[in-house]
């Protein structure tokens, strides 16, 4: 199991626009539970805070679940993933 808290700077170029700073600070907890013939499979729950530059961030606080499945090919991971971005408000205390 994998716990992590990730503050992401991105450089953004696009219409005329360049913006660049901070985005959202995440927070994610990530577990495989299952291995066969080389194949791990699990999940990965995060919680994105609303707390990036305007125009980068969501604006709000966010949540992801991943489905992962994983396979190690020579020196790489192959990583393929279903996510799923609730992004209602949430009430942080």
């Amino acid at each position: 199991m994998d716990l992590a808290v990730i503050q992401p700077c991105v450089k953004l170029k696009g219409e005329g626009q360049r913006l660049s700073g901070a985005d959202d600070l995440r927070i994610f907890i990530k577990h495989i539970p299952f291995e066969a013939e080389g194949w791990r499979a699990g999940y990965r729950v995060q919680l994105n805070l609303g707390t990036g530059r305007e125009g980068i961030d969501y604006g709000k606080t966010t949540a992801n679940v991943n489905l992962i499945a994983e396979k190690d090919v020579g020196s790489i991971t192959l990583n393929p993933n279903a996510v799923y971005i609730k992004s209602s408000p949430f009430c942080i205390i």
